[in-house]
């Protein structure tokens, strides 16, 4: 077959009396990064012809809603995209550690909305000491997430390349002391593969498997140019993922979270303005991911 008789087949497959539609995870949500000119309800309002089901709304600096203004801002934004019909099961934060004092607000206004997730922001190693590095970032996440429990919404942790947890066992030895129920993994295939190559990803993601809450969908390659090798983002399907062995993995976990699509190749794309040229992008490659994700879980 070829593929585009591989993605007919595939979108046939949601159409069968046969397929099970509740099987597949969701809602897939937008990342509110990729579109910082729209405000919550014309943002919801661009997405929801796309075939978005939900929103992943920014909650930090420079972001949609600004960590000052969040318990005003958070409960209007949530309101105006649930009323266009549009799920906001996830908000993105730079929380690291529950002495932040923007921390408890946050959560609270969460909470308050009924969005169960959140996800932390970055660590970076600051020292060649690893394992001391992993208790003191250890002790930071464990207070987070004593807030997080308080609070009553669930604190998830984002591989990504170039920070602490882009191993995926470093994040693992953080975690696996915390609850379950309180502290989750956001796995992100893109960053997974850059770091893991060939088959260190699915070690990492075997390893973190029960606690993958949410998952982060992107794709990328390695690109040479004149000053060297770098990762290179590009649409779904073009880069080095191996969506049918990687959403296989997800539906064999029995994965049924919040899928979280992120667009970060077109230039400037997360600047006010380029509406018009991100849009066609998420639209294409939500219609990908959609194909891909109906043969997996089928």
């Amino acid at each position: 077959m070829t593929r585009r008789e591989l993605l007919g087949a595939a979108a046939a497959a949601v159409s069968s009396p046969a397929f099970a539609a509740d099987k597949l995870p969701g809602p897939i949500c937008l990342f509110s990064k990729h579109l910082p000119g729209l405000p919550p309800r014309e943002l919801a309002r661009a997405l929801k012809p796309i075939g978005f089901g939900g929103i992943d709304l920014t909650v930090r600096p420079g972001g949609h809603i600004l960590p000052g203004r969040v318990e005003t801002d958070l409960p209007a934004a949530v309101a105006a995209i649930r009323a266009e019909g549009l799920e906001v099961p996830h908000i993105t934060t730079a929380l690291n550690s529950g002495d932040d004092p923007t921390a408890v607000p946050i959560l609270k206004a969460a909470a308050k909305e009924k969005i169960p997730f959140f996800r932390i922001g970055y660590h970076l190693y600051k020292s060649d000491d690893v394992r001391a590095e992993v208790k003191r970032i250890g002790a930071e996440v464990a207070s987070l997430a004593a807030v997080a429990r308080a609070q009553g919404v669930q604190m998830l942790f984002q591989n990504h390349a170039g920070n602490f947890g882009a191993a995926l066992w470093d994040m693992a030895q953080v975690l696996d002391p915390l609850d379950p129920r309180v502290a989750g993994v956001e796995f992100d295939v893109r960053h997974a593969v850059a770091e893991g190559g060939t088959s260190a990803w699915r070690t990492g993601f075997h390893l973190l498997a029960p606690r993958i809450r949410t998952v982060c969908i992107k794709d990328v390659y390695w690109k040479k140019g004149p000053k060297g090798w770098a990762l290179q983002d590009c649409p779904l399907g073009e880069g080095m993922v191996n969506w049918p062995a990687y959403l296989k993995l997800l539906a064999k976990a029995g994965f049924r979270g919040p899928v979280l699509l992120h667009q970060e190749y077109v230039e400037n794309g997360d600047k006010p303005g380029s509406e018009s040229r991100v849009l066609p992008a998420v639209e294409r490659d939500l219609k990908f991911l959609k194909a891909e994700l109906a043969r997996a879980y089928a």
